[in-house]
Parts: structure tokens; C-alpha cells; sequence
């Protein structure tokens, strides 16, 4: 296998890798125009990072991102903004480490996003493939993650327990949750002190679809879903901890 490398800023137009992974990282901007890793494997992936910058931000711009087959895409901003353009991001997974919000709608099978600050996390899947959600981790900030068709949430959990923060989850198909906390919870006594006595989380959760709503293992003792308000609607409800 085969990989390039990059640190040097500056647009990319046509980085291209038939065989192998691409890593690009650097202190200023980074204009992803055309970025292809072409390979297919699970270890032929698209890493774009940008490092501190002392004498200001570094941004991450998108234009065409590919990763092909089992290929992941993985973006990490330390102090600037993300975005992408219509043409957007391909690959089996995406994995986002930004400060701030992100919004996004990448037709990949797997999503991971962690907010470093504050802002809102949306992802919206508009076509009927089934999309997991492996993780996400908002600083401060609600979450709303849709898709048309089936749905599993993995773990999605805020940093800041507050009252405005809150969850909400559409499946067009079928919602599997695994772990979703809109704060913090306290299981012990200790952990309730250390909370200050906020034995539960603040921010509500809503999942609704069109299909089933269940707990992924709804019966291992510990709770699925963690919320001041819980609310599920959907053609039927299974078990849910």
C-alpha cells in the first residue's frame, strides 16, 4: 500500500490516490477542491487536519472528498471553521473533530462527529440507505440527526448539562438506540455530589419513526436513554432502558 502525504497549504485540485491513503495537514487553510483515495480498502483512507495556529485560525474547505469502498474520511480542525460544498464528502465513514457547530449531510454508512466549543451538531441523511451514527459528542449544544431511512444512534452525549441542550432523532425506517445522554447522569451518590446533586440529565430527548423505536440491548441493566423529558413516537415501540 501506498500513501501520500502533505503539510504544505494551499488548495488541493486533483490529489489522487489509486492505491493507498491520503494525509494532508497544515498550519494555514486547507481547499480541499478534488481529493480522491481510490483504493477501496479499510486502510485507504482521507485524513485532513489543520494544527494550532499562532497567528490566527486554519480553515478546512471542501469541495470533492472520495474515499472509495471502505474507505474513511477524517477531519480535524484545532482553531478555525469546516465546511462543505454540494458535492460533498463519500466514504464508508466520516469522523468530524471540530470547535463549534457542524452541519452536515455526507452520504456515507457511518457518521462520528465531536464538537470541541460551543454550537449545534445537524446531520441529515435525505436518501433511504440506513445510517449509523457511531458517536456523537457535543461541548455545548443540541444534536438533531435524520435520516429517511433506518437509523442506529451509537453513543450520543453532551458535555454540558443544561436545559437547552437537547436531542432529537428521526428514522424514516427503523430507530435503534444504543446510548443517548442529553447531559449528565448520576448512578451513585459520589457521582450525584460531584454533579452538584444533578442526578439526572436536563436536555430532552424525542425519537420518532416511522417504523420501530428500540433499545439496542434493552435488557443489560443500564439505561439506553438519558433525559429531563423522553419522548418516542413511531409506528411501534420496543424495549427501551
Amino acid at each position: 500500500m501506498r500513501s501520500r502525504r502533505c503539510c504544505l497549504p494551499g488548495p488541493m485540485a486533483d490529489v489522487v490516490a489509486p492505491n493507498g491513503s491520503i494525509t494532508v495537514s497544515s498550519m494555514g487553510n486547507i481547499t480541499a477542491t478534488s481529493v480522491r483515495a481510490l483504493g477501496g480498502g479499510d486502510e485507504d483512507d482521507i485524513k485532513l487536519s489543520t494544527l494550532n495556529n499562532p497567528n490566527g485560525t486554519s480553515n478546512i474547505t471542501l469541495g470533492t472528498v472520495q474515499a472509495s469502498g471502505q474507505g474513511d474520511v477524517i477531519i480535524i480542525v484545532q482553531d478555525g471553521t469546516f465546511s462543505s460544498g454540494a458535492s460533498g464528502v463519500t466514504a464508508d465513514m466520516v469522523d468530524l473533530t471540530v470547535p463549534g457547530g457542524a452541519n452536515i449531510t455526507p452520504p456515507a454508512n457511518k457518521i462520528s462527529i465531536t464538537t470541541t466549543s460551543a454550537g449545534n451538531v445537524t446531520i441529515t441523511r435525505t436518501t433511504s440507505t440506513p445510517l449509523t451514527v457511531e458517536k456523537v459528542s457535543t461541548a455545548n449544544g443540541s444534536s438533531s440527526i435524520s435520516s429517511q431511512g433506518d437509523l442506529t444512534l451509537g453513543t450520543i452525549t453532551f458535555l454540558t448539562n443544561s436545559d437547552s441542550n437537547d436531542i432529537y432523532a428521526y428514522s424514516g425506517g427503523n430507530l435503534v438506540v444504543t446510548l443517548v445522554k442529553a447531559g449528565a447522569y448520576a448512578v451513585t451518590q459520589s457521582e450525584a455530589n460531584a454533579l452538584n446533586g444533578l442526578l439526572t440529565s436536563q436536555g430532552d430527548v424525542t425519537l420518532t419513526a416511522a417504523g420501530n423505536v428500540r433499545g439496542q440491548s434493552p435488557q443489560d441493566g443500564t439505561p439506553d436513554v438519558m433525559g429531563d423529558e423522553v419522548r418516542s413516537t413511531a409506528g411501534t415501540i420496543g424495549l427501551i432502558e
